[in-house]
């Protein structure tokens, strides 16, 4: 429990932190907020890339699974039919 809050101590702290860096900054508002929304879509395009690399990743993996199960169900019915063939002589 103690570490759990000394990490909450420290996340308060850095927003607090930060909220204050805003408002006390030497610029204006205006420009405040325009290095706010340039950082906001610099994050959501990183997002998002990382998002797809990982989408087409997941698509690659699943695709390879999936050729393995089919094989693997192919040789089986194959074996399948092997044996009741052997079953039936």
């Amino acid at each position: 429990m103690k570490c759990s809050h000394v990490v909450l101590a420290f996340l308060g702290g850095a927003v607090v932190g930060g909220a204050l860096g805003i408002l006390f900054a030497p610029q204006s508002g205006k420009e405040t907020r325009e290095d706010i929304r340039d950082f906001v879509e610099d994050e959501i395009g990183q997002a998002k890339k990382f998002v797809n690399k990982n989408v087409t990743k997941a698509k690659k993996a699943v695709a390879r699974g999936r050729r393995v199960v089919e094989k693997e169900i192919a040789g089986a019915k194959t074996a399948v039919r092997h044996e009741i063939d052997a079953l039936t002589r």
